[in-house]
């Protein structure tokens, strides 16, 4: 059995000229839906902030959960600006500084 991934939830993971799915990352070069783009847009009038990518989180019920983590993947970027929606059940979205080196 492989390891535990601490991604319990739904996913879908988009970043300009990439696709995330599931934690892989393809290089393979995608258009944005339509509603995808309208929906980047509108979060980037609302923050005033311009994102490089967009995570969707899907949470059924109260066993969808997401571990700590970092988004330090290469493809993202020295210093990733991720738009982040999350629909279904009700979570807290919870941030902590992550420790030196």
């Amino acid at each position: 059995m492989g390891k535990d991934s601490g991604v319990h939830r739904f996913e879908p993971f988009f970043l300009l000229a990439y696709i995330v799915l599931k934690s892989t990352l393809t290089d393979e070069s995608h258009d944005w839906h339509p509603v995808l783009t309208m929906l980047k847009e509108q979060i980037e009038e609302f923050t005033g902030h311009t994102f490089n990518s967009l995570l969707c989180n899907l949470y059924r019920n109260e066993k969808d959960s997401v571990d700590w983590h970092s988004d330090d993947e290469p493809s993202l970027g020295e210093n990733p600006i991720i738009a982040s929606l999350s629909f279904g059940a009700t979570r807290t979205f919870e941030m902590r500084k992550k420790p030196s080196p």
